[in-house]
Order: structure tokens, then C-alpha cells, then sequence
């Protein structure tokens, strides 16, 4: 672009080195933008649109809305603590469960990875997966036992599954377990969206 020497007191006038024909074979550069005197404020944007016989000039007008710091009001409605209070919906775990059947000593291999990757708080993502029994909904408490008993997610490796491999040591009914999440932004996902059932 070039900066024209005949711009107004009020704008300044910048111009494409190319030159294009309109239909009445009048000829103007290809394009143009005008700028608020002595500053990066542009009010208007004029170019050539389309090709020979419809080849029209056409200017967009800009509208400033605020130039400057941004007004405090705009942020009243942003709670203070909104980094503690965020939930990225992306983040979650994703299970293969080939059946939730087990029978007493035999084990069922539960695949286990990340969705998304962890975020990065306080310069750390790692994400630990951790089991309880849910004492809630269980009927028998003391059926299962799973290893390992911890698993670490990090950028690097949240999309590989781990494996989980849960026994049945007691014969007995339906066993709910349900994942303890913490770190990589995990903290705040409501565990119930990932309990395993067994039965």
C-alpha cells in the first residue's frame, strides 16, 4: 500500500499499487483505506469488486465503538473467582468395558484414557485417576479389588489407555465405583458421569 500525499486534514489515505477498471472504464486502485489522521484508526475500506463488465466499487464504513482501555462496567458481571468455578465440558474420561459381568475370581480389563488433554495449572498437568466404591449405590461393598490403584494422565500420554484390571473377590451383587479426579482441570467434573457398574 501506499500512503497518498494529497490526504485530507482529517483522514489518512493509503492505496494498492494496482489499478482496476470499473465498467465505465473509469480506472481507480484496486484498493483503498482511509485512516483517522495520524493513527491506526480506520474509518472506511474501499476496493474493487468483481471483474470486467461487473466490476462495481464498494467501501465498507466502519464504526468505532470504543478505543482505549475497556470499561471496568463491562466486567461486573464476571465473578471473581471464575478460574475455580470454570468446567471444561471437553474434559472427561472414556471407558472399554467389554462386559460388566464378573464372576467370583475371575477379572474383567477396563480400558481407560483421557478425552481431552489435561490443562496445565500452576505450570503442572497431570491429571490422577484414583477409584472408590460408591457406598450410595453398591449392594455389596467389598466384592471388588482393582490395580493399580492410581493413574497418571499428562498432555503426553492422555489419549493411551491404561489398564485397569477388576476382580471379584466375594461373591455378591451390583458394585458401583466411581472415579476421584484431580489435577489438569478434572477437579470440578461431576464423578457420576463415569462410574463403572458391575455386577
Amino acid at each position: 500500500m501506499i500512503h497518498a500525499t494529497n490526504s485530507s486534514k482529517d483522514e489518512d489515505h493509503w492505496y494498492s499499487e494496482d489499478i482496476c477498471t470499473l465498467e465505465t472504464g473509469d480506472e481507480y486502485p484496486c484498493e483503498e483505506i482511509f485512516f483517522k489522521k495520524n493513527t491506526d484508526i480506520p474509518l472506511r475500506y474501499t476496493f474493487i469488486e468483481g471483474h470486467g463488465f461487473f466490476a462495481i466499487r464498494a467501501t465498507i464504513n466502519y464504526k468505532i465503538i470504543s478505543i482505549g482501555k475497556p470499561s471496568d462496567e463491562l466486567f461486573v458481571k464476571i465473578p471473581q473467582n471464575w478460574m475455580n468455578n470454570c468446567t471444561d465440558l471437553n474434559l472427561g474420561l472414556d471407558y472399554i468395558l467389554p462386559s460388566p459381568i464378573i464372576n467370583i475370581n475371575e477379572s474383567a480389563t477396563v480400558k481407560i484414557r483421557l478425552t481431552s488433554p489435561p490443562h496445565r495449572v500452576n505450570g503442572n498437568d497431570t491429571m490422577i485417576l484414583q477409584f472408590r466404591v460408591d457406598e450410595t449405590s453398591s449392594e455389596c461393598q467389598d466384592c471388588l479389588t482393582w490395580e493399580p490403584k492410581e493413574f497418571y494422565f499428562n498432555i503426553k500420554n492422555f489419549h493411551e489407555y491404561h489398564t485397569m484390571i477388576v476382580t471379584r473377590i466375594k461373591d455378591g451383587s451390583e458394585t458401583t465405583i466411581d472415579p476421584i479426579m484431580n489435577g489438569g482441570g478434572h477437579d470440578k467434573i461431576p464423578f457420576y458421569y463415569y462410574r463403572l457398574v458391575f455386577r
